[in-house]
């Protein structure tokens, strides 16, 4: 529902990390699951921290697609 919800504003993809450790030790994921934003610097995501309800993560994906958006802009 959150990916369907969010799917003209963000992209969305998972990972199993046990199966591509490489990109769990690239990206430094603690433990599982976790939730990583990569915004503008594809090479440096941010680990998210907030609610995991489905409502308030989509209020929080929502204004971090916005700050994005605004950083992009200059």
């Amino acid at each position: 529902m959150l990916i369907m919800l969010l799917q003209n504003e963000a992209k969305f993809g998972g990972v199993n990390v046990p199966d591509n450790g490489e990109l769990g030790d690239r990206f430094k994921i603690p433990g599982f699951p976790t939730v990583m934003i990569f915004g503008a610097d594809k090479r440096n995501p941010e680990e998210y921290n907030g609610p995991r309800d489905a409502k308030n993560m989509i209020s929080s994906f929502r204004s971090i697609i916005e700050e994005e958006k605004k950083k992009m802009q200059g």
